[in-house]
């Protein structure tokens, strides 16, 4: 059953200023990269965190305690916990309309990000290394193989080191290294024992959206840098409009990353 439903959603352009929207539809791009990183990565966490574009049953919003006391991202660690009782359920349908206006509410987000590129408006937005998403499809993949053959859990180092081995872009020590820093691999570790049966389940729990992210950074920690938001979606495997992202402007590339997201 779900534990949450995404509605689709589209920022909208504040005729009061216009000057917002095209930074709200940058910022809108990079979470769609995001969100298409992890979907091209397998990861069973590739949904949108947007407290305004998604709804919750009273009784399962209850089991969780609600919403985490939090400055910031409170929708990100709701649907987190709530990921582990049930399905993210993406919802067709008419989209939701976010504002683009700037805010100081809160320390990051779409207001906060938006105020934040007015102030420094020759700063490039910044998305995370498209190469990140293959180690962590690599990271994905050794998973899924312990999980179809369970021996292969028993040295798991060995099964990610003989998985990363097919693609020829990937260095084997950068991924170990990553896994070692973000606890990544001693959690799998940890997961993969008890009942086998049980397993996928651990696994769901213990490598959450939360713990997902925090590989990502230390990918990016081991020198895979950030990408301005161009350079990224030219040369992400997972975008594909390559050198157009040059050349169109950010509505159309606002649109063709929303056909991407919701196919």
């Amino acid at each position: 059953s779900s534990s949450a439903l995404l509605y689709r959603f589209r920022h909208r352009a504040e005729n009061q200023d216009a000057a917002t929207y095209p930074i709200a539809l940058e910022y809108e791009v990079s979470l769609r990269y995001y969100v298409l990183g992890l979907r091209f990565a397998g990861s069973p966490h590739a949904y949108h965190s947007i407290g305004s574009a998604m709804a919750v049953h009273a009784n399962t919003y209850a089991q969780v305690r609600g919403f985490p006391r939090r400055e910031a991202a409170e929708d990100f660690y709701l649907l987190n916990k709530l990921a582990k009782l049930g399905r993210i359920q993406q919802l067709s349908g008419e989209s939701v309309e976010p504002s683009s206006r700037s805010s100081n509410r809160v320390p990051f987000g779409t207001g906060a990000s938006i105020k934040m590129s007015l102030a420094s408006p020759r700063q490039e937005r910044q998305v995370y290394h498209p190469m990140i998403f293959e180690y962590l499809r690599s990271w994905q993949a050794s998973i899924a193989d312990a999980l179809i053959q369970p021996t292969l859990a028993r040295d798991l180092p060995l099964t990610v080191a003989t998985r990363a081995k097919r693609n020829p872009k990937i260095e084997v020590e950068r991924l170990l290294e990553a896994l070692e820093t973000s606890q990544a691999l001693s959690r799998a570790q940890s997961a993969f024992k008890g009942s086998a049966s049980m397993a996928p389940q651990r696994i769901q729990d213990s490598l959450d959206a939360f713990r997902t992210l925090k590989l990502v950074h230390s990918l990016r920690d081991t020198g895979l840098e950030d990408l301005d938001l161009r350079r990224g979606l030219d040369q992400a495997p997972f975008i594909k409009i390559g050198q157009e992202a040059w050349a169109l402007g950010i509505e159309q590339v606002a649109a063709t990353l929303e056909s991407l997201d919701y196919p």
